[in-house]
């Protein structure tokens, strides 16, 4: 037996900061150079809500509105 948890969450402001990024700095023609500016996301990443504040770390306290409702899914 497997439990299976699908976590829909998604961060929308990190989200649209990384769309957009992607979208300004993708190239017509592929570069393969790694210090390219199209592989190289500037801060803040996409990782971050609008406070700036990495998601990944809050599992612990739940500070912000995301984290507690996803740990609130969980938990049902």
């Amino acid at each position: 037996n497997a439990v299976v948890i699908i976590d829909p969450m998604i961060n929308p402001d990190g989200r649209d900061r990384y769309v957009y990024w992607y979208k300004s700095s993708q190239a017509n023609v592929l570069n393969v150079n790694a210090s390219d500016l199209e592989h190289d996301e500037i801060w803040p990443g996409g990782r971050t809500n609008h406070y700036w504040f990495d998601l990944n770390r809050d599992w612990t306290w739940l500070i912000h509105p995301e984290s507690a409702g996803r740990i609130k899914v969980y938990q049902q």
